[in-house]
């Protein structure tokens, strides 16, 4: 029987008390799975942290242009055309600012 516990649980030993003082027995009744470790080579480790925080950050930006357009709808007519272009510039400022290039760019530092 598979029970689902919340995502902290790790596993759950149930420990027995011998009778007359002895060693005690254990019993492991749960274990969560580990998952699989992520394979990549050292190589490609760079490039797929730059890959997946721009799209991370295109991501962001297609949301506030989306929730911009619908703004821009709902205040007037044919409002999401006539704010096009600012909306489309916020958004993109949006977008930027979710990338952080000095995260990205791992550069020892020469004072430390």
């Amino acid at each position: 029987m598979a029970r689902e516990f919340h995502k902290a649980v790790r596993k759950i030993v149930v420990l027995n008390a011998a009778p007359g003082g002895g060693t005690a027995t254990s019993l492991e009744v749960y274990r969560q799975d580990k998952g699989s470790k992520r394979k990549r080579s050292t190589l490609l480790k760079q490039p797929e942290r730059w890959v997946r925080a721009f799209a991370q950050a295109h991501l962001a930006m297609a949301q506030a242009y989306l929730n911009r357009h619908e703004r821009s709808s709902h205040k007037r007519r044919d409002g999401w055309a006539l704010d096009f272009g600012p909306n489309l510039i916020r958004s993109a400022r949006t977008g930027s600012k979710q990338v952080q290039l000095r995260r990205l760019i791992r550069v020892p530092m020469l004072n430390p």
